[in-house]
């Protein structure tokens, strides 16, 4: 079970969007929830460039109230849920990740729960800019929940019933599952584990020619197949184990990795095609790289495609390499 939360806040309503789904991991699993800002000194830009020392230390002062505020209505929701807050110190705004990310070793973080944007203060969060740089500099398991106009939304407590795991037929890939297991046992989720094939051309010399179908179509036939064998064997291991209740297993034949994911998150259970499974998905756990397949997850245009084009929150790890 994840036992210390690291929650990131900047000072607005859009970066405590990730605060109810975080409260909800850490009453679950019984972790200490930490929330942390981190500030930047002020400099004077009238002149030399000096540090502003009075409105920085007024600046810190607002920034402490404001975590002790937070702090406090967490409390007040979740009683039994223990909080604590830290203004963390950061040299300038470029480089936010690597202040979170000490915090994050001296605390012992074990999951990084922030919102995917803002508009002020770390706005940067966006997926491009300190999100990006978390995903890359640590093997720490992030979970991203997106914002809207909206205050944050404590009713109903948000809960994950479906996860949704995309796989790449690698074991790198296949360190997700490790690391979104306590999430899943906390809160009793489903799987779904999806394996999304692109076809492989086959060339030939004439493609006119009648018999090439018949070979295009038996490799493709192959490597579905054995993506099929590759999710059942993970399957098996999920169930024991990880002690996954329900795992489900869908092979998809797609030359676009992200908009098979995001038709599959799109199904409603039940419906044709869709797998057997009882609720909708509430969750997308990816691994930020792999070897093959959906190697280019999140390192470029398909990850912020999932991202842009979801309001499903992710779960992302970066794997350790072998």
């Amino acid at each position: 079970m994840f036992r210390t939360l690291l929650v990131p806040l900047d000072g607005t309503p859009f970066g405590e969007q990730a605060l109810p789904l975080a409260v909800s991991v850490a009453r679950r699993s019984g972790a200490t929830l930490h929330l942390v800002s981190v500030h930047v000194p002020t400099v004077s830009v009238e002149g030399p460039v000096l540090l502003d020392e009075t409105q920085d230390l007024q600046e810190q002062g607002r920034e402490r109230a404001y975590l002790a505020e937070v702090a406090g209505r967490v409390v007040a929701r979740a009683p039994d849920l223990a909080v604590t807050t830290q203004l963390q110190e950061g040299r300038q705004a470029g480089v936010l990740a690597d202040a979170l990310l000490e915090y994050a070793a001296k605390a012992g973080a074990d999951l990084i729960v922030l919102s995917s944007h803002g508009r002020t203060g770390l706005a940067r969060w966006w997926f491009g800019n300190v999100a990006d740089d978390l995903v890359h500099r640590t093997s720490l398991p992030l979970l991203l929940v997106h914002t809207s106009d909206a205050s944050p939304c404590w009713e109903p407590e948000p809960v994950f019933r479906h996860i949704l795991v995309a796989l790449d037929g690698s074991p790198l890939a296949e360190q997700i599952l490790a690391a979104v297991a306590p999430l899943g046992a906390c809160m009793g989720s489903e799987y779904s584990l999806l394996r999304v094939v692109e076809p492989v051309p086959v060339p030939v010399a004439d493609p006119a020619f009648a018999a090439a179908v018949p070979v295009e179509a038996a490799v493709i036939s192959s490597q579905q197949e054995a993506a099929r064998a590759y999710l059942r064997r993970v399957s098996v291991r999920l169930r024991g184990e990880l002690a996954a209740s329900a795992v489900h297993a869908c092979v998809v034949l797609d030359p676009d990795p992200a908009e098979a994911i995001l038709s599959f998150v799109e199904r409603t259970p039940g419906s044709a095609g869709s797998p057997d499974a009882h609720h909708p998905v509430d969750l997308i756990a990816l691994a930020t790289h792999g070897r093959s397949g959906l190697s280019r997850l999140l390192l470029g245009s398909i990850g912020a495609r999932i991202l842009k084009h979801t309001t499903v929150p992710l779960f992302l790890q970066r794997p350790v390499s072998e």
